[in-house]
């Protein structure tokens, strides 16, 4: 998880396996409609909720409170996904876990494939006390209520369903679960769901050393993404200077719309040069290029390139003319391929 101080702006294969992180933000603004805390060094904070698909797009951005626990979004950014991505898998770091989003992301059809910490001291639980597993026995801490979860399934279901059909907002979903009564049977019921799920999830990370780095892997693309959001969020030192949450979001999709601009102009020149190399008879390995990611960003100039030759001439002309046009912005390539064959003149 990835907190952006307030004063600056925390994934899927193509057989569709995604993942989500915080990324918290430095924020300057005195409205109470943004959703910001204050910190211990005085500075106010934010957080920006991002799905990161395993093609390393961004497909969904929340701001969000500092406060809020982050497990409450896990289902939003699936849920609420109108792109042409389909997930299948879910990978989120501890923060996102909890009993109750094991059992909806696997009653709406989710595979929830959390990096899970402190492994030895999550508690395991199975169906039935009086069944013997043998050496495994010291695992299981407690049982669950098999007769509950039946009692309790056609809610399960049309919980399931409406969220699925956008008919409830996740997040309020997930709280009200979260915060419910312990007489409340249907939140009973659906954590010791959940329990068994995540019971039979740790069983498998615990044992496939694959799925482990999987998972590692594709939580590691979500940080990278992030490294790329900061390099390309300059202005106003990377603050959000705004107060109204409407202008924080659209700041923040704009963020999301150039990481995703950053990463396709990445692969179509990764291409290119592969396409260059293989043509000239050099061996290029699919393995190799599958550790190449197009989240490179040093050759990336975010505050652009202000070409002024155009200006030189009426320079000589009128003195007056040329320093109208100095003042105005006249050209700005922030993805110039040949930046480094020319000074970059910045506007102060």
């Amino acid at each position: 998880m990835t907190t952006w101080p307030l004063r600056s702006p925390n994934m899927t294969v193509a057989w569709s396996v995604f993942s989500r992180d915080f990324l918290a933000s430095p924020a300057n603004i005195a409205s109470t409609r943004a959703p910001a805390i204050r910190r211990a060094d005085g500075n106010q904070a934010l957080s920006v909720y991002t799905h990161v698909s395993d093609q390393f797009s961004t497909f969904s951005s929340q701001v969000i409170s500092c406060r809020k626990h982050e497990s409450l979004y896990v289902l939003s950014g699936l849920l609420l996904n109108d792109t042409i991505l389909h997930p299948q898998f879910h990978h989120t770091d501890t923060g996102g876990v909890t009993d109750h989003t094991f059992a909806l992301c696997h009653l709406v059809g989710f595979e929830f494939m959390p990096r899970i910490k402190d492994l030895p001291n999550q508690s395991l639980f199975k169906l039935d006390r009086h069944q013997h597993d043998g050496e495994l026995d010291c695992l299981f801490d407690a049982t669950v209520s098999r007769d509950l979860v039946g009692e309790q399934w056609d809610q399960m279901v049309r919980l399931a369903v409406s969220l699925k059909n956008r008919l409830s907002p996740p997040e309020v979903v997930v709280e009200r679960l979260a915060s419910a009564a312990p007489a409340d049977r249907l939140a009973r019921a659906l954590t010791a769901y959940g329990r068994i799920v995540k019971s039979i999830y740790i069983l498998r990370y615990i044992q496939d050393e694959k799925l482990r780095r999987a998972v590692q892997l594709q939580l590691n693309r979500g940080e990278a993404r992030h490294t790329l959001a900061r390099w390309l969020f300059f202005a106003n030192r990377g603050e959000f200077r705004d107060g109204d949450l409407n202008e924080i979001m659209n700041k923040t999709s704009c963020l999301s719309l150039l990481s995703n601009a950053a990463v396709v102009w990445n692969t179509a020149r990764i291409q290119k040069i592969v396409d260059q190399l293989r043509g000239s008879n050099q061996t290029v390995r699919d393995e190799d290029l599958a550790r190449i990611w197009p989240l490179l960003h040093e050759h990336i100039l975010p505050t652009g390139i202000y070409d002024f030759a155009s200006c030189w001439g009426l320079a000589k002309r009128g003195g007056n003319i040329a320093f109208n046009m100095l003042t105005q912005k006249i050209h700005v390539s922030a993805l110039d391929p040949g930046y480094g064959h020319h000074r970059a003149h910045r506007v102060r």
